[in-house]
């Protein structure tokens, strides 16, 4: 395996982290270092695009709730030049705001994703989760 298919492929699990840091912590300004500016989401027939509609769907869902931890694993890249495709397990666990609230909400399922080499590095062009299981209290997810 040529050294810079192994760089890239690296890199791309470093940009993978980073999505599940930057949902956990919200720091929504950091979207743009894992999507391309044009990035669509497939959440269903959900599917919006562009970085401002990307982190609005994920406001919708986060902003309100405690806190949460996605943790990803399963990781598989194919990087064909400059382009990618990485298909990942998600385990995303969400807990409610209240301090004294204990209920949770947890999705698992899949995220696959096509990337794209950009000069700033590799980004998101494409990202579907592919659901698998949920359990617990959706309604504890929601816009802050």
């Amino acid at each position: 395996m040529p050294l810079q298919m192994l760089a890239d492929e690296r890199a791309i699990r470093h940009r993978l982290a980073a999505f599940a840091r930057t949902l956990d912590q919200r720091q929504w300004d950091s979207l743009g270092e894992v999507f391309a500016p044009e990035a669509q989401l497939v959440y269903g027939a959900h599917q919006p695009q562009g970085l401002a509609a990307v982190e609005a769907h994920f406001r919708a869902f986060l902003g309100g709730c405690g806190p949460s931890q996605h943790l990803l694993g399963n990781i598989d890249i194919d990087v064909q030049g400059d382009h990618a495709h990485s298909w990942a397990a998600v385990c995303a666990s969400h807990r409610a705001a209240g301090k004294d609230d204990t209920r949770e909400f947890t999705a698992r399922g899949n995220y696959v994703t096509q990337w794209v080499r950009l000069p700033q590095g590799w980004r998101v062009a494409r990202w579907e989760w592919q659901n698998g299981w949920f359990s617990g209290d959706f309604s504890i997810l929601g816009p802050g």
